[in-house]
């Protein structure tokens, strides 16, 4: 098989695009596992606050609220894994480039 520069540069990017895809999978589910307990943690507190809110608002007030408490818990925390300290520590914004 002959490969021209435009067909190996487009199996690269495909290769590419294949392992990044591999790598946000594999990313999402280990930190899912770890973090959704407290997702549904805090979701359940939102709700007990305010028994009379309706879904959408608890949605909203679960998303405006979530991070700082999940800091706070994860901080809190002595046997908190590593992973969590650096979700719950935000992302930072001084990153150049990637």
């Amino acid at each position: 098989m002959i490969h021209t520069k435009r067909s190996n540069k487009n199996g690269k990017i495909l290769l590419i695009f294949i392992c990044f895809n591999y790598i946000i999978f594999l990313c999402t589910s280990i930190i899912s596992n770890e973090v959704l307990p407290y997702i549904v943690r805090h979701e359940a507190l939102v709700r007990e606050s305010n028994q009379k809110m309706t879904k959408n608002r608890a949605l909203k007030e679960h998303n405006k609220t979530f991070l700082n408490w999940f800091k706070y818990i994860i901080f809190g925390d002595d046997y908190a894994s590593e992973m969590l300290r650096k979700l719950a520590d935000k992302p930072k914004r001084n990153i150049r480039s990637w």
